[in-house]
């Protein structure tokens, strides 16, 4: 899973913020979508992370799906907004639609890449917030949920690993023909808690010491996949 925002010149580069502060260690704080992709590459991104990592470039969109193994599969999460499709449809053209996903929070990105990217997969993020603390309120309930779904004619629902998902939801989901994925979860209880409601994939920071948790669990004939955190 990758984060990915559109410059200002039309390109597509990886990172999860929308400004460069944290990733240059407050040297440089420049706003993605104002800055062209030549100036944010002579950006080191490493250092504030360790000596060894000095010089660390900002990766482009096609530098990391040449990244991606045999066999296996990429989440591009759009953390802007449907501006970014055009660039994003020019730049997988020819790739194999079977080893590409869309996330995204941005409800008119998922409609944008349903609409003009149909042979990829495009699942609708999603996480809940309490109306009032303490009420039990929770929004956007499982009715807007299934409502955007729909509307944006989303692949299905990748949403975070919250209390409130339960059987419900997910025979909802089943019922509409969507596929079920949850992030991020690196606790095992949760992991077989979502295993055994029948989760399509989750997104985890420890995919290796996660997948032996739940060695042997298999629901409804389908494997849980379990993706890494990038």
């Amino acid at each position: 899973e990758g984060d990915f925002y559109l410059t200002k010149d039309g390109k597509i580069i990886c990172t999860h913020d929308e400004t460069t502060e944290r990733l240059t260690g407050g040297a440089d704080n420049r706003v993605i979508a104002e800055s062209t992709f030549d100036d944010l590459r002579q950006l080191d991104v490493g250092s504030w992370k360790g000596e060894q990592w000095k010089g660390v470039r900002m990766p482009s969109l096609d530098e990391v799906l040449a990244t991606i193994p045999a066999g296996k599969k990429l989440l591009i999460e759009i953390k802007c907004g449907p501006e970014i499709v055009p660039s994003l449809k020019a730049t997988v053209e020819g790739r194999s639609a079977e080893q590409l996903r869309i996330i995204s929070f941005n409800a008119d990105v998922i409609a944008a890449c349903s609409r003009e990217l149909p042979a990829i997969k495009a699942f609708w993020l999603t996480g809940y917030k309490e109306k009032t603390e303490g009420s039990g309120d929770w929004q956007p309930t499982f009715d807007s949920v299934m409502k955007t779904l729909h509307q944006t004619k989303a692949s299905g629902l990748d949403t975070n690993a919250h209390e409130t998902i339960d059987e419900t939801l997910v025979q909802q989901l089943r019922a509409a023909d969507l596929e079920f994925h949850v992030w991020t979860v690196d606790d095992p209880v949760v992991a077989k808690r979502f295993a055994e409601l029948g989760v399509d994939s989750i997104t985890t920071n420890r995919p290796e010491w996660l997948r032996q948790q739940l060695s042997g669990i298999i629901v409804k004939d389908t494997e849980t996949k379990v993706a890494p955190r990038k």
